[in-house]
């Protein structure tokens, strides 16, 4: 709208009011024949009603997203005006008021079943659509029951009733009264759905206008049903319409409540909160808790890569009644809110919020996007570790099958030769295959071994439990294994057997030990491996020492390899890992 219309507008609507406003005065008092109800405190509480709609509407018009519900306060006010036309002793001023007579409830619905989202669902704008027709044909048809109806009201010579057959006024007297119940029942159903249903931020939003319109919709039934004939009843009658334009000042006035939360956001929220905090401080203050707090990947991320405050890839979809917006910084995407739509009802508080915000979402996106890299560390090491478990398990089947096939069945030729030479008496020959035939027993044993110790094939068959059990029995000192361990992922199983073997060659090797004790179990999502040792002790992780080395393969599944080795106290060696079962 213009300025200058705008700015005219209250000057009209005022007059409007004025003059509608005195008209009821002047025509109700005293009240006639058939509106002895009309009493002087009665006519008052009607022109307290019109006005709250006109100026409800003219506070909400000055509101740009919320014009829309102000024109239509501003309709209902004109016509619950205009039905109080008909107590003019003016016939066609009379038929006029009885044409509007509740009609200002047709936008009201339409506010009711819009605020605060403009954009109706199908149920909805079907009733919505609904009112409007029904609405139409009642005022259309109602000259032509006036006549049946002035057998019963004071209606004014010369009001117009052209007459209708009977079964149009019975027609219409059907509508009037059940087909407008039924849609109020329905308004008011929609209305308790849509309270149920919604988050936070449109409970919020919506509250008091449900609530006005839920106590709304059974008093009009009850109206239509002739059941508020009392002085009590014509007060709740008329009185009770005054809730929809105050309960919507009461949202306007709790969005404003709202921005004094924002700037207390801004004085106390700190540069250094976390992001996941950072996010329920928001979704507090916008009074949306199911509101998403999303950074982007990296500063040339596809806008459907984000991540959560705590660094973990999600994923943006489209979904009703969500809202996404953006937050930018010097044309950059510093992060993005995924909230529900009646939050956008609100531009200033979600402008504010996000201004109270922007310093602390820079340090948060800093933290997410580090978060996320240090993940994929993570994630690239335990892949690494797993690559090398396969490669560890290609090498022992490749010697396994191949070169010791192979070396078997060269022994098994000189085993034939040597047999060879001695049928035909050739000692020299002989021993020297026999001699030949040892050292490659002897070189066979000792690949054996090599292909056990890079995976054994017990680990793979059987679990950590036998493969420790193997390697106890391998060893030329007492070694106790206790073990309550089932199946894990092949890099674990692998860790902690490599750990193990390790242990033990150095407590064999260089620690004088004349016992060891082995103990892994699992609690708690974490399996742990203890190895204690009776030797020297001592012991440390050396630049490209085997512990080293299996210090660093622990760490990249996410655990621990601790070592205390006090000299003359023995050694022990405490592993821990996250795992998931297979």
């Amino acid at each position: 709208m213009p300025g200058s219309a705008l700015r005219r507008e209250p000057l009209i609507v005022a007059l409007v009011g004025v003059v509608f406003s005195g008209f009821v005065v002047a025509v109700g008092l005293p009240p006639r024949s058939g509106f002895e109800f009309l009493t002087p405190p009665v006519l008052v509480t009607i022109v307290a009603v019109g006005w709250s709609y006109l100026i409800a509407g003219l506070v909400l018009r000055r509101q740009e997203r919320r014009r829309s519900v102000g024109m239509l306060l501003l309709v209902a006010g004109g016509l619950w005006f205009g039905q109080w036309l008909a107590l003019s002793d003016v016939g066609w001023l009379f038929a006029l008021g009885m044409i509007l007579g509740n009609r200002h409830l047709v936008p009201v619905v339409h506010i009711l079943l819009t605020v605060p989202d403009p954009v109706l669902p199908r149920v909805a704008r079907w009733v919505v659509f609904a009112t409007y027709a029904v609405a139409a044909a009642l005022s259309v048809a109602t000259p032509f029951v006036l006549e049946r109806g002035c057998s019963r009201l004071p209606c004014p010579p010369g009001t117009p009733t052209p007459s209708a057959p009977a079964w149009f006024q019975d027609g219409f007297h059907l509508v009037e009264r059940s087909g407008t119940s039924l849609i109020a029942v329905l308004v008011g159903v929609l209305l308790i759905v849509r309270l149920v249903r919604g988050d936070g931020a449109t409970r919020r939003a919506v509250a008091p206008t449900i609530f006005a319109g839920v106590v709304l919709a059974p008093v009009y039934v009850v109206q239509q049903l002739g059941m508020l004939g009392s002085p009590l009843g014509v007060w709740v009658g008329i009185g009770v319409h005054v809730l929809i334009p105050f309960s919507v000042l009461a949202g306007l006035a709790w969005s404003r409540w709202h921005r004094v939360a924002a700037a207390d956001l801004v004085r106390e929220l700190p540069e250094d909160i976390r992001g996941d905090a950072l996010e329920s401080a928001l979704g507090r203050c916008l009074g949306d808790p199911s509101l998403r707090l999303l950074f982007p990947v990296d500063s040339t991320a596809a806008n459907d890569s984000w991540l959560d405050p705590t660094g973990q890839p999600v994923s943006v979809t489209d979904a009703p009644q969500r809202v996404h917006t953006p937050i930018l910084r010097h044309g950059e995407v510093l992060a993005l809110l995924d909230h529900a739509a009646a939050a956008s009802e609100e531009p200033a508080l979600l402008d504010a919020a996000i201004a109270a915000c922007r310093l602390a979402l820079q340090n948060a996106r800093l933290t997410a996007q580090v978060q996320a890299q240090l993940d994929e560390l993570e994630r690239s090491r335990t892949r690494l570790v797993t690559a090398v478990d396969e490669e560890r398990r290609r090498m022992e089947r490749d010697l396994h099958d191949g070169v010791q096939a192979h070396l078997l069945a060269i022994g098994l030729e000189l085993g034939r030769l040597r047999q060879q030479a001695a049928d035909h008496e050739r000692d020299d020959l002989r021993h020297g295959l026999e001699r030949a035939r040892r050292d490659l027993e002897t070189a066979l044993d000792e690949l054996r071994g090599f292909a056990r110790g890079i995976h054994p094939a017990v680990l793979t068959d059987r679990g950590v439990p036998a493969a420790l059990e193997a390697l106890a029995q391998r060893a030329p000192l007492p070694v106790e294994v206790t073990t309550r361990l089932g199946r894990y992922a092949a890099a674990v199983e692998s860790t902690l057997y490599l750990v193990a073997a390790e242990a033990v060659t150095n407590s064999i090797r260089y620690s004088g030990a004349s016992y060891l004790r082995i103990d892994a179990g699992n609690s708690e999502g974490f399996v742990r491996l203890d190895i204690v040792d009776d030797g020297q002790g001592g012991a440390e992780t050396q630049p490209g020492g085997g512990l080293e080395g299996l210090e660093d393969r622990v760490a990249a599944l996410g655990g621990s390899l601790t070592i205390e080795s006090s000299v003359g106290l023995g050694t022990r060696i405490a592993v821990v890992i996250p795992v998931v079962q297979p």
